[in-house]
């Protein structure tokens, strides 16, 4: 991954056989989250995963895990850009919702939670931290390291050590400590 990001890979890629409303790159690092960290850590954004359709409403019946990403396009219909709440919505992803959710609100804003996704974290009832982290403020702290970042740049945020500025606050910004 490291080398492909060297050279100038994308990494809020989208893959026009495969669309989804949110970067490929989240979709294919869901089941390590280490890496779906690392790819955060560079830059990949991850707001879009939180911009459903459906938002508060009620979500369509998921299609079947067959017909989803299938191979074999099935008559002449166009395949539909499937959204994140879809994807963790798959029995193989599921059990990772809240982890998965936990990782990706760390590097976002005020985001809202669409009901599925609330519903996968009322699935368990350890995960409802989770629920309360995405609530509304966020820490000012938090958002202020979301738009320094920004300014930076993700094409210049492996830079960060060379900004002059304390050691901490550069460890905050590159996620190197907690609050």
């Amino acid at each position: 991954m490291q080398l492909l990001l060297d050279h100038g890979a994308n990494i809020d890629a989208y893959i026009a056989t495969h669309p989804t409303s949110f970067p490929a790159t989240i979709m294919f690092a869901m089941k390590c989250l280490s890496l779906l960290k690392f790819l955060m850590d560079l830059g990949c954004n991850g707001e879009p995963c939180f911009s459903c359709l459906y938002g508060n409403g009620p979500h369509p019946p998921a299609p079947p895990p067959s017909s989803r990403f299938s191979d074999a396009p099935t008559g002449n219909k166009e395949p539909g850009v499937v959204q994140f709440c879809e994807i963790l919505s798959a029995p193989e992803v599921s059990r990772w919702a809240g982890p998965i959710i936990d990782v990706l609100l760390d590097y976002v804003g005020n985001v809202q939670l669409c009901s599925r996704l609330k519903e996968h974290i009322d699935s368990f009832e350890d995960w409802g931290v989770i629920k309360e982290k995405a609530e509304p403020p966020r820490p000012l702290a938090h958002l202020c390291r979301l738009r320094v970042r920004k300014a930076i740049g993700k094409y210049r945020i492996k830079l960060l050590d060379t900004l002059p500025l304390p050691g901490r606050l550069i460890r905050y910004l590159k996620y190197e400590s907690t609050q």
